[in-house]
């Protein structure tokens, strides 16, 4: 798994970027944000490495991310604790007080690549190649769905369905970009947004999955 950067800036100017620094103990991940001009207001720290894929500032200041870990790691910094072990890569959702202070972590299911990270109201939106998840404030998960089922002799397999992006527009509709593949072999197909087998041309596609 590469090591990522990412930067977002909020309306007051101040930038938030996530990266991988080193010290004496190894690797560890940080999320610190800047004032306009260029100091440093606050730094958090990980215990550990996980690789950040998504970040997004609110206009409260408050700040979201997404990325993805592996092993063992605590994906609260400070003193706070949110002790996680993946035997692969698995997605989790962070959330930071404007002042940086960790509010909460959520770990979700083995990754299938973050695309994008939104934030409809209270709700963050984690769309993935194969599913997108809908959390509350709290960061509990209020409701998931699965993209392109893979369906083979009635039995349901994993997401096949190549998502690539995502956007919000401004009555919070979510529209996602992606590819649709072919289907894999005779006798499997595979399901779109719901139980009904999807026959439809393939290749690049638009569409609003509803929620």
């Amino acid at each position: 798994m590469y090591k990522r950067q990412g930067i977002a800036a909020d309306q007051a100017g101040n930038v938030t970027w996530v990266g991988h620094v080193p010290d004496a103990t190894g690797q560890h991940t940080v999320v610190e944000q800047l004032d306009p001009a260029g100091l440093p207001r606050w730094r958090q720290r990980y215990d550990g490495h996980p690789v950040i894929e998504e970040l997004v500032v609110d206009a409260d200041g408050a700040i979201t991310l997404a990325g993805v870990f592996d092993g063992q790691a605590d994906l609260l910094p400070g003193p706070a604790e949110h002790l996680a072990s993946a035997t692969h890569y698995t997605t989790f959702v962070g959330r930071f007080g404007p002042d940086g202070t960790p509010r909460w972590a959520r770990v979700l299911e083995p990754s299938a690549n973050v695309v994008a990270l939104l934030r409809r109201g209270a709700d963050t939106l984690v769309v993935e190649a194969g599913r997108m998840t809908r959390l509350d404030a709290g960061g509990e998960v209020a409701q998931a769905r699965a993209f392109g089922v893979q369906v083979m002799d009635g039995v349901a397999g994993g997401p096949y369905i190549g998502v690539t992006g995502a956007a919000l527009d401004r009555r919070g509709q979510v529209t996602l970009v992606g590819q649709l593949p072919d289907v894999l072999s005779t006798g499997s197909s595979y399901h779109l947004f719901g139980d009904v087998p999807y026959a439809g041309a393939r290749g690049p596609f638009l569409a609003r999955p509803g929620w």
